[in-house]
C-alpha cells in the first residue's frame, strides 16, 4: 500500500493500516485513498510543527496554486523569491519540507495528495504579512513566463516541466481576480497550443479577448492575434466553419490596425491564408485559392515595421499549390510550390529555415511529378524533402507524420519501377515514423494505413500472401480510426478489405 501511495513511509503508515483494514473487509472505496485517518493527522502534524513559518508557508502554496505532482524546484524559487525576500529562503523552506519527508524528489518534487489534504486543513500560514492567498499576483506572473518560454523554446523539455509545475486550468484561475493578465493569458493559450491541448487553450485565448475588448484604448493587432487562435484552436479540431468564424473576427480586427493605427500586413495576410484553409478542407478549392492569393498580397508588406516573413510567404504560395494540385493543375501547382521553396528557403523574419516547411514544400513538388509519371523525378523531390524534414521545424522538432508521407513517397515511386523489396524498405520506414505522430503526438490513422497497405502491395507483389494479408488486416483497422480530425475515407477502407479478401482466396481461405 505504501508503495502503491507513492512514499512518505512514516507518515502513511497508520492511513495505510486503516485502509488495508478496510480493504480486507471489502469495505474500501476509491474515494479513501485520499482521506487521512485521526492517525495520519498526527502522524503528519509531527513534521507540520516542526517546520519555520516559510516552510509552512511554502508547503500551503505549492498546493494552493502549483500542480504538487510536478513541482519543479527551481519555478518554485523563482515565482516565490520575491514574496519570500529572497531565493534563500524558498530554497531553505523546500529543504526543510524535503528533510521531513514532507517534499520528494531533487529539482523534480513531488508533494503527496494527502499531505495536500492535511496542509488545506491547517489554519493560513503567514510571513511578512503575506498568506499564500495573497501569492496570486506572484503565481500569475511566473506562469507568465514560463508560458512564454515554452512557446518560444517548444523542444525545451525544462520549459515544459516548468509550465506543467503550475496549475494551467481556466477554470482554477477564472475565480481570482488576480489571474493572468491579457499578455499572459495569451501565452498560456500558446504554450497549450504547443501541447496539443487545444481545446483548454481557447479558454485562455477567450480570457484575453475579453480583457483587450474592455481596455480603455483596443489594440486591434492583439484582438486580432487572440480571435485568431480562437480560430485555429477550432481548426485543430476539425471545426471548419467554426474556425472561420473566428479568423474572419481576426481580418476585420487586424484591418484596424494597433493602437497607434498600424496594420500588421503579416498577421493579416495569416488569418486570410488561415480562412482559405478553412476553404480547402470543405473541398472548396476556387474560394481557398481566392484568400490564399489576398493573404500572398499581404504577406509581402511585410509586418509593423515592412519587414517581410519569408517562410509564412512561402506557406501562402504553397496553400496556391495546393489548390492547383486538388484540381488537377500539375505544372501549374509545381510553379507555385517552386516559388515556396525559393521563399522558404529565406526564413522567417529572423532569417530561421523551417526545415520541416521547407520539405513539405519539396514534397509536393515531388507530388507533381510523380502524377505526371516522372518517377526518377519525384524520388529527387522526395529525398530532398526527407533529409529537410529529418532537421525538424525552427525548433528542431521532427513531424513524424509529415517525415512518414515523404517516406510513403519514395516508396511508390519504387513500387512503379517494380523494385518491390526496395518499396517495401520505404514503407516500413513510412509505417515506423507516421506512428510517432505530428508535433502534438496526434496519429493520422488513414495516412499510417495507406502504408501499411502498401507493404501489403509490395508483399503481394511477390507471392507472400500470408504477409499480404497481414498487412492489409493492419491497413482495414487503422482506416476505420480515420485521420487526425476522426474522418474516415470508406473508399480506402473498401479498397484495404479487397485486397485482404483477395489474400485470402491466393491462401484458399475464400
Amino acid at each position: 500500500m505504501i508503495e502503491e501511495l507513492g512514499g512518505l513511509p512514516v507518515h502513511l503508515l497508520p492511513t495505510a493500516r486503516t485502509l488495508a483494514r478496510k480493504a480486507r473487509y471489502g469495505r474500501l472505496s476509491e474515494g479513501e485513498l485520499v482521506q487521512l485517518s485521526n492517525e495520519g493527522i498526527d502522524s503528519f502534524s509531527i513534521a507540520w510543527q516542526a517546520l519555520d513559518p516559510a516552510a509552512r508557508l511554502l508547503l500551503q502554496a505549492a498546493g494552493r496554486w502549483f500542480n504538487p505532482n510536478a513541482l519543479v524546484e527551481a519555478e518554485l524559487v523563482a515565482a516565490l523569491a520575491e514574496s519570500f525576500q529572497g531565493e534563500g529562503v524558498v530554497r531553505e523552506a523546500v529543504d526543510a519540507g524535503r528533510d521531513r519527508y514532507l517534499l520528494q524528489g531533487e529539482g523534480r518534487l513531488t508533494m503527496h495528495q494527502l499531505l495536500v489534504r492535511f496542509v488545506e486543513a491547517q489554519p493560513p500560514e503567514r510571513l511578512a504579512g503575506i498568506g499564500a492567498d495573497e501569492l496570486a499576483l506572484a503565481v500569475a506572473a511566473a506562469l507568465g513566463k514560463a508560458a512564454k518560454r515554452l512557446e518560444e523554446t517548444p523542444a525545451d523539455g525544462e520549459a515544459l516541466a516548468a509550465l506543467q509545475c503550475h496549475q494551467l486550468g481556466w477554470d482554477f484561475w477564472r475565480q481570482h481576480p488576480d489571474r493572468p493578465r491579457a499578455d499572459g493569458c495569451h501565452h498560456i493559450g500558446e504554450a497549450l497550443c504547443v501541447n496539443g491541448q487545444f481545446a483548454e487553450a481557447r479558454h485562455w485565448f477567450e480570457a484575453a479577448s475579453a480583457q483587450i475588448r474592455h481596455a480603455e484604448e483596443i489594440d486591434h493587432v492583439a484582438l486580432g492575434e487572440n480571435l485568431h487562435q480562437l480560430g485555429n484552436c477550432a481548426y485543430q479540431q476539425g471545426e471548419w466553419l467554426a474556425a472561420a468564424g473566428w479568423f474572419e473576427q481576426a481580418v476585420a480586427e487586424m484591418r484596424q490596425g494597433d493602437l497607434h493605427g498600424r496594420v500588421d500586413h503579416r498577421s493579416l495576410g495569416v488569418s486570410l491564408h488561415a480562412l482559405g484553409s478553412c476553404a480547402y478542407q470543405q473541398g472548396q478549392w476556387p474560394a481557398a485559392a481566392s484568400r490564399f492569393e489576398k493573404a500572398v498580397a499581404e504577406v509581402r508588406q511585410g509586418d509593423l515595421h515592412g519587414r517581410v516573413d519569408h517562410q509564412s510567404l512561402g506557406a501562402c504560395l504553397h496553400a496556391l499549390g495546393i489548390c492547383a494540385f486538388q484540381q488537377g493543375q500539375w505544372p501549374a501547382a509545381a510553379g507555385w510550390y517552386e516559388q515556396a521553396v525559393a521563399e522558404k528557403r529565406q526564413g522567417d523574419l529572423h532569417g530561421r529555415v523551417d526545415h520541416d516547411s521547407l520539405g513539405v514544400s519539396l514534397h509536393e513538388q515531388g507530388n507533381c511529378a510523380y502524377q505526371q509519371g516522372e518517377w526518377l523525378a519525384a524520388a529527387g523531390w522526395f529525398e530532398q524533402a526527407v533529409a529537410e524534414m529529418r532537421q525538424g521545424d525552427l525548433h528542431g522538432r521532427v513531424d513524424h507524420e509529415s517525415l512518414g508521407s515523404s517516406l510513403h513517397g519514395l516508396g511508390n515511386c519504387a513500387f512503379q519501377q517494380g523494385e518491390w523489396s526496395a518499396a517495401a524498405g520505404w514503407f516500413e520506414q513510412a509505417v515506423a515514423e507516421a506512428r510517432q505522430g505530428d508535433l502534438s503526438g496526434r496519429v493520422d490513422h488513414a495516412s499510417l494505413g495507406r502504408s501499411l497497405h502498401q507493404l501489403g502491395h509490395c508483399a503481394f507483389r511477390q507471392g507472400q500472401w500470408s504477409a499480404a494479408a497481414g498487412w492489409c488486416e493492419q491497413a482495414v483497422a487503422e482506416k476505420r480510426q480515420g485521420d487526425i480530425f476522426g474522418r474516415v475515407d470508406q473508399s480506402s477502407v473498401a479498397n484495404s478489405e479487397k485486397s485482404l479478401a483477395l489474400c485470402r482466396k491466393k491462401m484458399g481461405l475464400a
